[in-house]
């Protein structure tokens, strides 16, 4: 690479680093090392519901970035570092990122002004951010902002995993960083730390068993299976990250207290007040009855009775999805409160996926002396 190439690409990430990005790497436009486990991925059906992942367009796209702008030359990969919050005393847990700003919001404009520039200086631009068909983590990876940890997050010695990537793609020629190694070793805490046991193996992930996956993209009942193995986590999860030894030099943030009171207030919104409350946060992805239904599944799992008349409310929600969730919360706290409550219902719930919850929450026996006494 010339001079002129090399004095454009420190122009290049100056200008991201003022904008706001706290890491800035140059990678090329090609295929990304790891695109063949991706498709292996896609062939064992690890992408679960997420049939956008596997279209022959969207594959297409992450093999070749110049699918998605004709001409690309070079990736910029760019990070902002978050960090990590204390574990709440008790109650539900919400992944370290949901306690702030909403990711996509915050590096859309940092993006827009970075890909400003690049145009300003001759060149075409795109940037994505966990929304287009790129494969952020492996580009990155590749641009040397870190290695590819065995839970397939990006790890750097400083941050660890705790960060948000994203690209932006231009026809500019830029020099390329060299990757770094893999520092992993012998390690595998993360592996053995997942809750759900998430990983097939080391760098192979099952999304259909992932907490993030399940507590998030997932848009039906929390597999029966899972549930109580989601343990506390609401919304994400963090646990493979906060297992890490290069994870837990970051330092802690504050924890925001979303979580407080979180399934009481949503239970008094409906989906346009909640969408109004939480614009802005990343809570609004699963939608209110998402939410609700981890909420339940969590206050299930915490074991503290004084949620039961909260639970007992959530019984008479309008969405059936949060009833069979706080039917399954009720039985697994086995309080009188909720029994009661639960025996009620089932002489007056008309959607079968529900009555089977209650049935199941209060053992088919108690379950048959309440519907004949209906």
């Amino acid at each position: 690479m010339d001079s002129a190439a090399a004095v454009l690409t420190a122009h290049v990430k100056a200008v991201a680093r003022a904008v706001g990005f706290d890491q800035v790497g140059v990678a090329p436009a090609a295929e990304p090392a790891r695109f063949a486990q991706f498709e292996a991925a896609l062939l064992a059906g690890r992408h679960a519901e997420m049939s956008w992942l596997a279209r022959p367009d969207t594959v297409a796209a992450r093999r070749d970035p110049a699918q998605l702008l004709p001409g690309a030359r070079s990736l910029i990969c760019v990070a902002v570092h978050h960090r990590p919050t204390a574990p709440p005393a008790a109650g539900p847990r919400l992944a370290a990122y949901a306690q702030v700003q909403d990711y996509h919001d915050l590096l859309a404009p940092r993006l827009e002004a970075l890909a400003a520039e690049l145009r300003r200086l001759g060149g075409y631009a795109r940037w994505c951010v966990d929304g287009g068909p790129v494969m952020e983590v492996a580009h990155a990876a590749r641009a040397g902002l870190g290695w590819i940890g065995k839970h397939t997050l990006l790890l750097n010695r400083e941050q660890g995993s705790w960060m948000h990537l994203a690209v932006v793609l231009t026809s500019l020629d830029l020099e390329s960083d060299e990757p770094q190694p893999d520092r992993c070793g012998s390690c595998t805490r993360c592996l053995e730390a997942c809750p759900t046991q998430a990983f097939a193996a080391p760098y192979v992930l099952d999304a259909g068993r992932c907490l993030s996956y399940l507590t998030i993209e997932h848009r039906g009942a929390t597999p029966p299976k899972l549930r109580e193995q989601a343990g506390p986590w609401a919304f994400g999860c963090d646990v493979c990250q906060a297992v890490c030894p290069w994870s837990r030099g970051a330092g802690l943030g504050s924890d925001a207290g979303l979580a407080t009171g979180l399934a009481e207030e949503l239970a008094g919104l409906d989906e346009a007040g909640f969408r109004q409350r939480y614009r802005g946060t990343p809570l609004t992805r699963p939608k209110r009855r998402g939410l609700l239904r981890n909420l339940c599944v969590a206050l299930g799992n915490l074991g503290d009775r004084r949620a039961e008349p909260l639970l007992v409310r959530l019984l008479d929600d309008a969405e059936p999805l949060v009833r069979a969730h706080a039917a399954w919360a009720l039985g697994r706290l086995g309080g009188g409160i909720g029994r009661a409550a639960l025996s009620r219902a089932l002489g007056t719930e008309e959607d079968a996926a529900v009555r089977l919850e209650i049935e199941a929450a209060l053992g088919r026996e108690d379950a048959a002396a309440a519907a004949g006494t209906a």
